[in-house]
């Protein structure tokens, strides 16, 4: 039996937005996430981790996305185990562009932990929420979920579910 090297892997999950689909440029907002350690040693909180949130255009966090600020997290995890349902509050700044995009974060951003994998740090939201100017009247809106080319879309409240993309 192969066992992993003994170490901290810390990962999160569900990351989102509370409530409404569309966020407000120049306005705060409440996000929750979950951290895990999937590893097989405890993180004991002693060296403090950055988590910095993006907004994406896309699946990949890459310089082009918008940085919406830094967390440091010290709060002990032990091994093989979760944080879940933190909460914490980003701003959506003013002057970016309007549009459907992911939430995202990257925990250990500044890489201060040794971990037995530094390729899950990179945490998407399920959903994309749509950035709106600061002073829109938003009557309606449209929000789509998916992967691989399969999507769910909701207009006003009408879905067409597993579309494909062309």
């Amino acid at each position: 039996i192969n066992e992993p090297p003994p170490g901290v892997d810390l990962t999160g999950e569900d990351i989102s937005f509370n409530e409404s689909l569309y966020r407000r440029m120049g306005s705060s907002y409440p996000i929750n996430y979950t951290l895990l350690n999937g590893g097989n040693l405890d993180y004991t909180g002693g060296t403090a981790i950055t988590v910095r949130y993006f907004l994406s255009l896309n699946d990949i966090i890459s310089p082009l996305d918008i940085p919406l600020g830094d967390i440091n997290i010290n709060e002990a995890l032990p091994k093989k185990s979760r944080l879940e349902n933190r909460e914490t509050t980003i701003s959506i700044p003013e002057g970016i562009e309007t549009g459907a995009y992911y939430l995202a974060m990257l925990i250990d951003k500044d890489e201060t932990l040794d971990e037995t994998d530094e390729t899950n740090n990179t945490i998407l939201s399920n959903n994309k929420y749509f950035v709106i100017e600061k002073e829109s009247d938003v009557p309606h809106f449209a929000f789509a979920t998916g992967t691989g080319g399969k999507y769910s879309l909701s207009i006003n409240g009408f879905s067409a579910v597993n579309e494909e993309l062309a």
